[in-house]
């Protein structure tokens, strides 16, 4: 997954529905990812 930039989400926290697949398991994986 390409950006341009980061953003910075340094103390939230992220609510990912669907996240057994699809989109919503790419997001879960690239958010475990990055910490």
């Amino acid at each position: 997954m390409a950006s341009k930039g980061t953003l910075d989400l340094s103390g939230k926290v992220a609510f990912i529905t669907g996240g057994a697949s699809g989109i919503g398991a790419a997001l879960a994986s690239k958010l475990v990812s990055a910490g």
